[in-house]
């Protein structure tokens, strides 16, 4: 059972939505006591936090710590080889060592490293005993200037793009081409060094060029780390840099250290995301980058997670297993792409239950589930539809069994079409799910126009429900998602989820909004964003429909593989009470039995077990 928010925009009902949610300037209108506020230099918002802005999230905590030279000053010029730099904003800044940024009247591009006369021979003698291999594919140093007590490096930039505005334009389009073009070869870079013990810490988009096509990249690497050196002496990144670097209870900088900092370039990069300016990474919160980019393809984000880990112990402990990983998830990634249509039979099973604490609570079951399967077309329809509970007109229980006839009546005529037996398309699996929900939408319209309507509340808490829906054709597979229920893929190695919940705390983060939990927003933040049961109130006061846009996935199925779909009374309950471990039961459980309703039943014991605090209901499609 669902909880429903309410919209803030006058006469729209049912969901808060990307329209109907308060804006920064509205946030600011909230009564703030100015004596311990801080402004943001970002957003000029008035913050109570004073580490970070909690409207944008960006750090407040500007100090720099002193240098033992004199740097030089973002806004200035320095000439150098003819031209006129001009200084931009530092990239990173630490006590002995600064890199910044500099471009010309042509629109050149310069990096100019200035550190101690002692941190530069250290790290210099490093990179220049390295094999010419090894050191070959990193952009070499233009000039080395030496000064009393301070020495300046300068780097030109010679290749089109700096990875960082390309990520901040959006305009890179994640996929495997791009993947093995600039992520492959940027870690093949990484490799040898590895081998010889050097830690990298500097591996951050604003040092990574790429030419024009996609096709080469290269990567400035100013210093060379080892696991040796003080940690004052580490550089520090917000948003990029692993626990260990800051705090001496995280563990020693190592080679895993390397895996993170990798993985959370792939992260910004797949998720098209600057670098949060939070604590974020330092608190383990980061999330789905499928959430920032639901294109992002399924079968990578396990080794992302597992390099990206706050605990160094459940990280890679070495950077080339990280990216022996990453290889082969490329390469399933690549076989599911091109995986042939097969009209193979799957089996499948289901199961639901009240939950024990909820039926104390309400005795009506608001979930509902369908499962329509043709054997011998080897296509079916999978639902599973959770009624929302708070509302004045109309039940959740009402909302969510409407929802799965029209389902069931989209299946019929579906059997009935001349073309049934032919292999469906992408487009042609979305748009059954879209008619489904539509028309379960119209429907619970009509109904509640018909029960209660004219309404004369601006905004009356309707019925609705949320919306997971699997259609299955073969191996080939589109799941279309609206509200909080959830469908995840499982494999004899892996578990991933492939949806994510639509609700009030992830709208904020996709759309860049809030990155700290306001406290007026925080006891609404699983309140759904979207789902079906989405209206406006006509000038009449009866409504009309409105729904949004489902999030779509399709991929092929590889043999052996399984897709689960569960309201969020399994997610909430199956592990106990503990967010972390759910994915762990769930992939435990389903691998532990063959047969598909025997697993479906053993999730539901776990989940009551867990407390059983809500309805509880979920659907395994097993492709054998």
């Amino acid at each position: 059972m669902s909880e429903k928010g309410i919209s803030i925009e006058e006469k729209e009902i049912a969901v808060v939505d990307a329209e109907g949610l308060p804006s920064g300037d509205e946030l600011m209108d909230l009564e703030v006591d100015e004596e311990q506020a801080t402004l943001c230099p970002a957003c000029r918002n008035q913050t109570v936090e004073k580490q970070f802005c909690e409207f944008c999230g960006t750090s407040l905590r500007q100090e720099r710590p002193e240098t033992g030279f004199e740097p030089l000053a973002s806004g200035t010029t320095i000439e150098w080889d003819g031209a006129t730099w001009t200084i931009g904003s530092p990239i990173h800044w630490m006590p002995q060592r600064v890199i910044w940024d500099a471009h010309n009247e042509n629109d050149e591009r310069l990096t100019i490293v200035e550190s101690t006369a002692d941190f530069h021979k250290k790290h210099m003698e490093r990179i220049e005993g390295l094999e010419p291999e090894a050191r070959a594919p990193f952009i070499p140093p233009a000039e080395v200037v030496s000064e009393e007590g301070r020495v300046r490096v300068f780097y030109r930039r010679p290749l089109k793009w700096c990875l960082r505005e390309l990520i901040s334009k959006r305009t890179l389009k994640f996929g495997s081409f791009v993947m093995k073009s600039i992520m492959g070869t940027l870690f093949s870079y990484l490799e040898p060094l590895d081998e010889q013990g050097f830690v990298v810490l500097d591996f951050v988009s604003d040092l990574v060029d790429v030419d024009e096509e996609l096709e080469h990249a290269q990567f400035l690497l100013p210093s060379l780390f080892s696991d040796d050196d003080p940690r004052d002496e580490l550089p520090y990144y917000l948003g990029v840099t692993p626990v260990e670097v800051v705090d001496p209870e995280g563990g020693e900088v190592s080679s895993g250290s390397t895996a993170f900092m990798a993985g959370m370039l792939l992260y910004y990069l797949i998720a098209r995301q600057d670098p949060f300016q939070n604590d974020a990474v330092l608190l383990g919160t980061l999330p789905n980058p499928r959430l920032l980019n639901s294109s992002f393809p399924i079968g990578l984000f396990r080794v992302l997670a597992k390099a990206t880990r706050l605990r160094k112990g459940k990280r890679y402990k070495k950077f080339s297993r990280f990216y022996k990983e990453y290889e082969k998830a490329l390469e399933v990634i690549e076989s599911r792409k091109h995986q042939k249509y097969e009209p193979q039979p799957i089996s499948f099973g289901y199961e639901k239950h009240i939950g024990i604490y909820k039926k104390l609570l309400n005795p009506v079951n608001q979930d509902e589930l369908l499962c329509a399967y043709h054997g011998g077309a080897r296509k079916g329809f999978f639902m599973i539809c959770d009624g929302v509970s708070t509302s004045t007109f109309g039940r959740g229980d009402e909302a969510s069994l409407i929802a799965i006839r029209e389902g069931y009546l989209k299946w019929q005529a579906f059997t009935q079409d001349p073309n049934f037996q032919k292999p469906t398309t992408v487009d042609q699996r979305r748009q059954i799910i879209r008619d489904v929900f539509r028309e379960a939408n119209r429907t619970i319209c009509q109904t509640l126009n018909n029960k209660y309507g004219p309404f004369t509340e601006p905004n009356p808490e309707t019925m609705a429900t949320t919306g997971l829906m699997a259609v299955v054709d073969g191996n080939r597979i589109t799941i279309g998602s609206l509200g909080d229920s959830r469908a995840y893929l499982i494999t004899k190695r892996f578990i991933e989820q492939i949806n994510f919940d639509h609700n009030l705390s992830n709208h904020h983060l996709i759309h860049n909004r809030l990155f700290f939990k306001h406290p007026q927003l925080m006891s609404a933040g699983k309140a759904l964003t979207r789902c079906v049961g989405t209206f406006m109130v006509n000038e009449e006061g009866m409504l009309t429909p409105r729904l949004t846009e489902p999030d779509f996935f399709s991929f092929n199925l590889l043999p052996g593989e399984r897709v689960l779909l569960c309201s969020d009374g399994v997610t909430d309950y199956v592990a106990n009470g503990m967010p972390g471990e759910v994915e762990r039961v769930l992939f435990d459980e389903i691998n532990a039995h063959d047969h598909p309703n025997e697993i479906c039943f053993e999730l539901i014991i776990r989940a009551n077990r867990g407390g059983g605090g809500d309805n509880i209901s979920c659907v395994l499609v097993m492709y054998d």
